[in-house]
């Protein structure tokens, strides 16, 4: 049986489109050195609520794909989301 993550944040929109922002607005090595930071924390809360490991690295990967997918739509077309 699947395991389901109360509010992932993925799902939480203006989260990642915050955050791309963000990103877009740094260096690249700040940029990627926020992300980290965000990852972490966010890795650090779901290990607090009893997350198993491989699910917190699969939201993790999840997080940071929609993070990234966010910020090249702001880099490519300007911003907004889709």
């Amino acid at each position: 049986m699947g395991v389901v993550v109360q509010f992932p944040r993925i799902q939480d929109r203006p989260f990642v489109d915050r955050h791309a922002r963000l990103m877009a607005s740094f260096r690249p090595n700040k940029a990627e050195a926020h992300l980290q930071r965000l990852l972490n924390g966010q890795a650090e809360t779901m290990a607090k609520r009893g997350i198993s490991a491989s699910v917190v690295a699969a939201e993790l990967q999840a997080i940071e794909s929609a993070i990234r997918a966010a910020l090249w739509r702001q880099v490519l077309l300007g911003g907004g989301s889709p």
